[in-house]
């Protein structure tokens, strides 16, 4: 292997890092653009990452929601149902993404505890209009209802 001058090697590898850097940066909110100087920039983006908690009667959920480009909402919830000394965990994520549409913002998304028994509820509101809003119930087991909106459940605060 030729040996490489230090100033060539140098600009070797900032070459490396700038072809890699689009790459590794663009998932966290960092992009790199090119001026008309012709040099590149690192320019950061508004995270559209929602981070949200309940906890109600026994059961804790965490979740955890972000706008990603060209796919939508995606969320991700971790579950535990604690029931005296019993401790289930679940995580929800293909359950809760199925039932979204691209219309469904994170901006006001409401989570908090259904009113009687009901478990955890989650409230995305659409661009569309309030009727296409997502109402989404999880209940003591992990399992996820749409629409608890048209079956008497409150969300509670």
């Amino acid at each position: 292997m030729p040996k490489l001058k230090p100033s060539k090697a140098a600009a070797m590898l900032t070459l490396g890092m700038l072809m890699a850097l689009p790459q590794l940066s663009s998932a966290n909110g960092v992009s790199v653009k090119r001026g008309e100087d012709g040099r590149y920039y690192a320019v950061e983006r508004p995270s559209s990452m929602q981070r949200r908690s309940a906890d109600c009667k026994g059961i804790s959920v965490r979740m955890i929601a972000q706008l990603l480009h060209g796919r939508g909402t995606e969320l991700f919830a971790r579950i535990i149902v604690s029931d005296g000394a019993n401790t289930r965990a679940f995580q929800l994520s293909d359950e809760l993404n199925h039932l979204l549409d691209e219309s469904h913002a994170l901006k006001n998304m409401e989570l908090g505890c259904l009113s009687g028994d009901g478990g955890v509820g989650l409230i995305l509101h659409s661009t569309q209009g309030v009727s296409h809003n997502a109402h989404i119930q999880i209940d003591r087991d992990g399992r996820v209802f749409t629409n608890f909106d048209q079956t008497g459940f409150k969300l509670v605060k």
